[in-house]
């Protein structure tokens, strides 16, 4: 083989196992993408994206970097080690953390999202309060054609929907608010703003 090969069977760190001769290609690192793929398809290793294997790799251990054809004998345990610090020190190609790959594998083994149409109901309800929409933003075409870019067999509530489901919300929120001031002891001063229009002052005992 015409390509130099180094015996890295003794499996140390020294910087004898990279040929320092070679040019080193411009700096590069792995996508997640890229990591996820080697770690699902490389039998574990990243560097089986960069090095190819002998033909006779289960006996000889030979690999050939893809970018220099510089060859290396990896230890018989396994380790890339010294391919991987080939790889580090003369291509400037290291391998990312994978946790960006686990979180993507994670998710795509979580329960498929399934549509509810109240839980939507609730949200968009809860959503025109806080944000102080006016309830007949509901019937809006630019609104149904954004609820329908999300799902598009959602059956969108009217406005009268909406409105009965903000009273709802409104009588439950007041009932906890009264049974909160008659728990309170003592006396104390509440004053009620409602708008530039009403307001009242209240003292309860």
């Amino acid at each position: 083989m015409d390509a130099e090969v180094n015996n890295a069977g003794s499996c140390h760190n020294s910087e004898d196992e990279i040929d320092a001769s070679l040019p080193a290609t411009p700096a590069r690192r792995l996508s997640n993408l890229e990591s996820l793929e080697n770690a699902q398809n490389n039998q574990g290793s990243f560097v089986w994206s960069h090095f190819d294997k002998d033909e006779n790799f289960k006996y000889n251990k030979r690999a050939t970097c893809t970018y220099c054809s510089k060859t290396y004998i990896v230890c018989s345990g396994g380790s890339t080690t010294n391919i991987t610090k080939h790889l580090k020190n003369v291509h400037s190609i290291q391998q990312e953390t994978q946790s960006t790959g686990v979180n993507v594998l994670e998710m795509l083994k979580a329960p498929k999202w399934s549509y509810n149409h109240n839980e939507m109901i609730n949200n968009q309800v809860k959503w025109i309060v806080i944000k102080q929409h006016v309830f007949t933003i509901a019937e809006e075409p630019d609104f149904i054609n954004f609820i329908h870019s999300l799902h598009p067999t959602a059956k969108i509530p009217s406005a009268d929907t909406i409105k009965s489901h903000i009273l709802n919300f409104y009588r439950t929120d007041k009932e906890k608010v009264q049974n909160i001031l008659l728990n309170i002891s003592g006396k104390f001063h509440l004053q009620l703003t409602a708008g530039p229009v009403l307001q009242s002052n209240h003292f309860y005992q």
